[in-house]
């Protein structure tokens, strides 16, 4: 049983690495579409298309917030997932 949390317990530290990395590529494009859109970057188009192009980008920023929220509910999920393992390994030492 001991080896089996404890290959649970290497898992979840697996799964903790790929939700911390993909959080961070989802806040790096998130970070640079805010960035472009608050300094104006529209790459020389025209006013009419201007509008366009800042309401989709605002959408993309809206979206990629939404992917964050849920990448750090599974992330906080995963955290206790791995503290409930924890203390049961804790209180099966003890015994």
């Amino acid at each position: 049983m001991e080896n089996r949390k404890s290959d649970v317990l290497l898992y979840q530290n697996d799964v903790f690495d790929k939700l911390y990395y993909a959080n961070t590529l989802v806040n790096m494009t998130k970070t640079s579409c805010l960035e472009r859109e608050i300094k104006g970057q529209y790459y020389g188009v025209t006013d009419e298309n201007l509008k366009k192009l800042s309401n989709e980008r605002n959408e993309y920023i809206a979206m990629l917030e939404l992917i964050s929220d849920k990448l750090s509910d599974i992330f906080n999920l995963n955290l206790g997932i791995e503290e409930e393992l924890s203390l049961q390994k804790n209180t099966d030492n003890r015994c």
